[in-house]
């Protein structure tokens, strides 16, 4: 979570399996405003400046992991300032599930393997809690999902991702 100069949090991204926490503020020697908060159980591992920057001295095929872990970062916020600035609702939502399977899997009864607040959904895909709620029930009611407490359930994975391209769909 990002937090603003008025300590407002905006969710910009959740990471999966080994992916890289702190790198761009370690690099870049700056204090950052960003926070994480652990969804699932975490592995972690602590990696020191100093040894950050002799591998960045030393190994350049650190060094080309780490551009290219940078790259897939950016490649990432460009997508997510698109969606943000070109998508409806329905299709900032389809494209959020889908990354959330795919970035966490599913649990054995099938339901994706992350358990997020409405809010904390509707954060992420930039709208208001109400619409991100009444979009849910929409792609419930046209059995797309299935929700049961705090579960959610893909059934039709083509349908969402139709909907995702931008494909038109017509809504329950």
């Amino acid at each position: 979570m990002k937090l603003s100069e008025h300590g407002g949090e905006q969710i910009i991204q959740f990471l999966g399996e080994k992916t890289l926490l702190g790198i761009r503020s370690l690099i870049s020697e700056e204090t950052t405003n960003l926070r994480a908060v652990a969804l699932t159980e975490v592995y972690a591992q602590f990696i020191p400046l100093k040894a950050v920057n002799h591998a960045l001295a030393t190994d350049p095929e650190f060094c080309i992991k780490l551009l290219k872990t940078f790259a897939k970062y950016v490649k990432h916020a460009d997508n997510q300032i698109v969606a943000l600035g070109q998508h409806q609702v329905g299709e900032r939502l389809a494209i959020f599930l889908l990354e959330l399977k795919s970035q966490f899997g599913t649990n054995t009864d099938g339901s994706i393997n992350v358990y997020l607040k409405r809010e904390e959904m509707a954060n992420f895909i930039g709208t208001a809690t109400e619409s991100m709620i009444r979009t849910l029930k929409e792609f419930e009611r046209n059995e797309w999902i299935k929700i049961c407490r705090k579960a959610i359930y893909i059934i039709d994975e083509e349908a969402l991702y139709h909907l995702a391209k931008g494909c038109h769909i017509k809504l329950a």
